[in-house]
């Protein structure tokens, strides 16, 4: 048996996502801290982490995938949901859909509200232009030479400017730009992307980092402990093959292991509720009950039809010609339907007219069929052109929890995400299946929508749509809030980031959001990591 390995450094980030990349990637550039940076899974070679297409293909792979479960959620039939997550360098940014999204103004304002000092929006805008290089747009709302790229859609197909029209024919406005002053309105989508090609955290801050003397990045290391001192953090336990290994930090250690990753290792590490604790036999090190509550997660439900005039993912699986086209167009040119997620355009609107601020996105993907990718094993693509429209609702009221089900690391956790237990989350999906509706009758996508096949024109009454979404309601896969941040006593962690209780320990990832900011989360991740970075270097000067 080989013998366990003990290290030094100054500080030890887990998790290499969007957050624990930024982080590893500023702490190493002066080059007078040492910094280890330890992710679960390998690589990010495959050929299929550069075209954002590729997303369906990955979500199906274990070894690149954590194939996440949930609890049977009484809201929807008791279903369990596939929740996948990333596992490898970049994290979930290296497998997503590559959507570009800031989210409203107003949720970060309500954050500062509600405790976190220095998280409004003005606040945060600086964080949010640095980590961007994105070619147009008003400067004082968008960065230019950030290390990832963002880029519009190329591929504007006939079917995006005939839904951003119908859009405007129900009397919503065009925005061209939804990461700037304004997110209300009807947009062509934006994509972390360069030449057409993903832009993960790993490419953008760990590709340019790699080769520092000071930054040593290990893949395939498991974490199973925090390790402890009194009330301070002093380094970490994990695992390479079977072999024991031990890191010891002089600084800080911060936990970046995402939303299901981060709270799961804070209670294996004794840090959370101690009644949940005890009961898996793990002695309680530091009490902080709000561990692994707030669980909230983005909803989709959706409308999907049989379409004409227009070639999609349905398509591309029955004409291997047309398959081989759009490869092409990606090979050489950086263009077409590869570089997006077949996601290319959104309406984010108002439920009501009485509502100050937008709370529903419709988006459009060129799909159709009776389960979206990676929901389950089998496609289930629809024999004939298609289109979805995907409704979701933008701040989730159902709060769910996600904790131990047993004191190894090799147990996974217990995801109880508890949608739907909301009211008012069923009132504004059900509003959005109208408003779905209400696009797609107008004039501009006559030539291209044939029928609507899901829920289906006989799906008429609210109770109608409440059953399909409790029938067919699936993860956007943006779980966040798990070690909340603020500074009552259900808060993780403080403004600082820092964990309550404990001395150097910080949490940066999706997990530290007291609320949900955006329809999608990955921006709002990367600035956490750029905001994090910066207040650990300040602390160490």
């Amino acid at each position: 048996m080989e013998k366990p390995v003990t290290e030094d450094w100054d500080y030890i980030v887990v998790g290499s996502g969007s957050a624990g990349s930024v982080i590893a990637a500023r702490l190493s550039e002066c080059g007078r801290h040492r910094v280890l940076l330890l992710e679960a899974g390998g690589p990010d070679h495959l050929f299929w982490m550069r075209a954002p297409l590729g997303t369906g293909q990955m979500l199906r792979r274990e070894d690149v995938i954590w194939q996440y479960e949930t609890e049977p959620n009484p809201e929807l039939r008791g279903r369990r949901l596939r929740w996948p997550r990333g596992k490898t360098l970049g994290g979930s940014s290296s497998v997503n859909g590559t959507l570009f999204v800031r989210g409203d103004h107003w949720h970060y304002d309500d954050w500062a509200a509600r405790g976190a000092t220095g998280w409004a929006f003005d606040d945060l805008l600086p964080y949010f232009k640095k980590f961007e290089s994105f070619a147009g747009g008003d400067p004082h709302w968008r960065g230019r030479n950030g290390p990832i790229s963002v880029e519009r859609l190329n591929a504007r197909l006939p079917v995006s400017e005939a839904f951003v029209e119908a859009c405007r024919q129900t009397g919503l406005p065009e925005n061209e730009d939804y990461n700037a002053a304004e997110c209300y309105g009807a947009s062509f989508l934006q994509y972390n992307t360069k030449f057409g090609r993903r832009q993960s955290a790993a490419v953008g801050y760990l590709r340019p980092a790699k080769g520092r003397a000071n930054l040593k990045i290990v893949t395939d290391a498991m974490v199973t402990q925090i390790n402890v001192s009194g009330n301070r953090a002093d380094g970490v336990s994990y695992s390479i093959g079977g072999v024991a290994h031990t890191a010891r930090a002089g600084r800080e250690v911060i936990i970046s292991a995402g939303s299901i990753g981060t709270p799961h290792l804070l209670e294996l590490s004794g840090i959370g509720n101690p009644d949940i604790l005890r009961r898996h036999g793990i002695a309680p090190r530091v009490v902080l009950p709000g561990v692994g509550e707030n669980l909230i997660d983005h909803l989709q439900t959706r409308v999907s039809f049989e379409a004409r005039n227009t070639r999609g993912l349905n398509e591309i699986i029955r004409r291997p010609l047309y398959k081989y086209w759009i490869g092409a167009q990606f090979l050489f040119f950086g263009k077409g339907l590869m570089t997006t997620p077949l996601a290319t355009a959104q309406a984010v609107v108002r439920s009501s007219p009485h509502l100050l601020r937008p709370d529903l996105k419709v988006q459009l993907h060129h799909f159709s069929g009776k389960d979206r990718m990676a929901y389950s094993k089998e496609l289930g693509i629809d024999p004939h052109p298609g289109l979805t429209f995907g409704v979701v609702q933008l701040s989730p009221q159902s709060r769910g929890s996600l904790h131990l089900s047993g004191p190894s690391s090799d147990a996974p956790p217990s995801i109880r995400p508890n949608q739907l237990s909301h009211p008012e989350d069923v009132r504004v999906l059900t509003a959005g299946l109208r408003l779905a509706r209400q696009v797609a009758s107008q004039p501009a996508l006559s030539d291209y929508i044939v029928k609507e096949l899901r829920p289906g024109p006989d799906a008429v009454s609210d109770h109608e749509l409440v059953e399909y979404i409790r029938d067919s309601g699936q993860t956007s896969y943006h779980p966040i809030g798990t070690c909340r941040m603020g500074i009552d006593s259900q808060a993780v962690v403080d403004p600082q980031l820092k964990v309550h209780g404990i001395e150097r320990l910080r949490v940066a990832d999706a997990s530290i959001m007291p609320t949900m900011p955006a329809s999608n989360t990955n921006a709002a991740c990367l600035m956490i990591g750029e905001k994090a970075a910066a207040m650990i270097l300040a602390d160490a000067r």
